[in-house]
Protein backbone atom coordinates (compact mmCIF):
# COMPACT_ATOMS: atom_id res chain seq x y z
CA UNK A 1 0.00 0.00 0.00
CA UNK A 2 1.99 3.00 -1.20
CA UNK A 3 1.48 6.46 0.22
CA UNK A 4 0.67 9.30 -2.16
CA UNK A 5 2.05 11.94 0.23
CA UNK A 6 5.84 12.47 0.04
CA UNK A 7 7.58 11.80 3.37
CA UNK A 8 4.35 10.53 4.89
CA UNK A 9 4.10 7.45 7.02
CA UNK A 10 1.61 4.76 6.05
CA UNK A 11 -0.20 3.81 9.23
CA UNK A 12 -2.66 1.01 9.88
CA UNK A 13 -4.77 1.51 12.98
CA UNK A 14 -7.10 -0.98 14.62
CA UNK A 15 -9.88 0.58 16.69
CA UNK A 16 -11.93 -1.91 18.72
CA UNK A 17 -15.65 -1.38 19.11
CA UNK A 18 -16.39 1.21 21.73
CA UNK A 19 -13.56 3.47 20.56
CA UNK A 20 -13.47 6.16 17.89
CA UNK A 21 -9.94 7.60 18.14
CA UNK A 22 -10.07 10.98 16.37
CA UNK A 23 -12.88 9.84 14.05
CA UNK A 24 -15.83 12.20 13.98
CA UNK A 25 -18.06 9.85 11.99
CA UNK A 26 -18.50 6.10 11.92
CA UNK A 27 -20.01 3.25 13.88
CA UNK A 28 -18.74 3.10 17.46
CA UNK A 29 -20.33 -0.36 17.86
CA UNK A 30 -18.03 -2.08 15.33
CA UNK A 31 -14.33 -2.96 15.14
CA UNK A 32 -12.58 -0.66 12.66
CA UNK A 33 -9.40 -0.76 10.54
CA UNK A 34 -7.93 2.44 9.13
CA UNK A 35 -5.11 2.60 6.59
CA UNK A 36 -3.87 6.10 5.87
CA UNK A 37 -0.75 7.86 4.61
CA UNK A 38 -0.47 11.01 6.70
CA UNK A 39 1.78 13.41 8.51
CA UNK A 40 -1.01 14.19 10.98
CA UNK A 41 -2.93 11.99 13.40
CA UNK A 42 -3.24 8.45 12.07
CA UNK A 43 -6.90 8.29 13.01
CA UNK A 44 -7.91 11.76 11.83
CA UNK A 45 -9.42 10.54 8.56
CA UNK A 46 -12.67 10.70 6.61
CA UNK A 47 -15.27 8.04 7.28
CA UNK A 48 -14.68 6.75 3.72
CA UNK A 49 -11.19 5.58 4.79
CA UNK A 50 -12.56 3.35 7.58
CA UNK A 51 -13.03 -0.37 7.03
CA UNK A 52 -15.27 -2.44 9.28
CA UNK A 53 -14.81 -6.04 10.36
CA UNK A 54 -17.36 -8.34 8.74
CA UNK A 55 -18.55 -11.32 10.79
Amino acid sequence: MPSTIPSAVLTISFLPKGTMGDLTDGDVNQDKIISVGTQDSATLVDAAAVYYKVN
